[in-house]
C-alpha cells in the first residue's frame, strides 16, 4: 500500500507520491484505490471521505503514473480504480460511479513514483491530516 499525504487545510491541487524505496525496480501488475477509513499508520484515508468543499475526493481526483520515461497514464479519474463498492453510492449529493472492471492491470511497468502524482480538479482542503491510499500489486 502507498499513502500520498494530503495535509489538513491544504489548497494543493497536485499531490506527488513519496519515494517508494521497496518498489524502485518492482514490476507493477495492478493498482487499486483502497476502501478503508484509515491507512496502515492510522491516518485518515481521504479516498472516500467528503471534503469541506462538498466535493467527493474520488470524483475530483486524477492519477498520473510515470514510467518508460514519460507520463504513461495521465489524468485517469481515481474512480476508475475504485472497484470495491458493490454499487454506486451518493456522497455530498453526487453519485459516485465506480469501475466494475476490477483492479487496473498493468503489464509489469516500473513506475517512477517520485514523478507520479494525484491531481485535484479544484482545491478541496481536508478537515484533518489525511492520505490517499493505493494498493499496488507487483513482483520484484
Amino acid at each position: 500500500m502507498i499513502s500520498v499525504a494530503f495535509p489538513a487545510g491544504s489548497n494543493a491541487t497536485k499531490l506527488t507520491f513519496p519515494d517508494q524505496p521497496q518498489l524502485r525496480a518492482a514490476k507493477v501488475h495492478g493498482i487499486e484505490l483502497v476502501y478503508s477509513s484509515i491507512d496502515i499508520n492510522g491516518i485518515v484515508n481521504n479516498n472516500y471521505v467528503p471534503s469541506l468543499s462538498g466535493l467527493e475526493p474520488v470524483s475530483n481526483s486524477f492519477l498520473t503514473l510515470y514510467f518508460n520515461g514519460m507520463e504513461g497514464i495521465q489524468n485517469m479519474p481515481l474512480g476508475e480504480i475504485a472497484h470495491i463498492q458493490a454499487s454506486d453510492f451518493v456522497i455530498g449529493g453526487q453519485v459516485l460511479q465506480n469501475n466494475r472492471n476490477g483492479i487496473m492491470g498493468l503489464n509489469g511497468q516500473v513506475i517512477t513514483w517520485t514523478k507520479s502524482y494525484i491531481q485535484l480538479a479544484v482545491p478541496a482542503p481536508p478537515a484533518v491530516n489525511s492520505v490517499y491510499v493505493l494498493g499496488v500489486y507487483y513482483t520484484l
